[in-house]
């Protein structure tokens, strides 16, 4: 087997590995004290209630164009959610934005909503933007992507596409292992290597 070969293999071999490596993630369930049912946004720099791994993860919550939109309450719609929440009064408020603002890059977000009325439920972020239609007004959100972001909103529509009040609950963020940047970053450096030697 040629050098070139070989550093291709090795290089190929580091890449899939990066791809598989592990990742950590951080539940937020609103179950712990520091979710004090009837208090309202901004949550800051808010623990995970687990994060195996992630000692200083945080999150800080916020709803906009109105401050204290959304709150800490045990409206159950969805089947999934469970104990506390957070969620957003229909009335006096329209539709908002809840805004979450994370201390390391994520690479995933999954969370069950509820909304207001039927129409769809959307995540919008930096590394791109997912949606999901609704007529039972629950559901459950999914994004992922290959590139890492900090921070993501969410918002709630109803069928005319206009904004309507959401909840969530179950929230989990993944976090990239930083072993699998550069277990990628050296596979790619040995493919350029193996490339350049042809």
């Amino acid at each position: 087997m040629k050098i070139s070969q070989f550093v291709s293999s090795a290089a190929l071999a580091l890449m899939l590995d990066a791809g598989f490596a592990s990742a950590q993630t951080a539940l937020y369930t609103f179950e712990s004290p520091q979710w004090v049912v009837g208090a309202p946004t901004p949550f800051l720099n808010m623990s995970p209630d687990s994060a195996p791994g992630l000692p200083t993860f945080r999150a800080s919550f916020t709803s906009s164009p109105t401050i204290g939109a959304t709150i800490v309450g045990t409206l159950l719609v969805n089947p999934l959610f469970s104990g506390k929440d957070l969620y957003q009064p229909a009335p006096p408020f329209p539709g908002n934005t809840l805004t979450i603002t994370v201390s390391q890059p994520i690479r995933s977000v999954h969370l069950d909503f509820e909304q207001f009325a039927p129409g769809h439920f959307d995540l919008t972020s930096t590394a791109g933007i997912a949606s999901t239609s609704t007529v039972t007004q629950i559901g459950s959100l999914d994004f992922q992507s290959t590139t890492s972001f900090t921070q993501f909103s969410l918002a709630a529509f109803d069928t005319g596409n206009s904004p309507i009040p959401l909840g969530i609950d179950n929230l989990v963020m993944t976090v990239p292992e930083p072993s699998s940047f550069a277990m990628a970053g050296l596979g790619a450096a040995a493919l350029m290597i193996a490339r350049l030697r042809r």
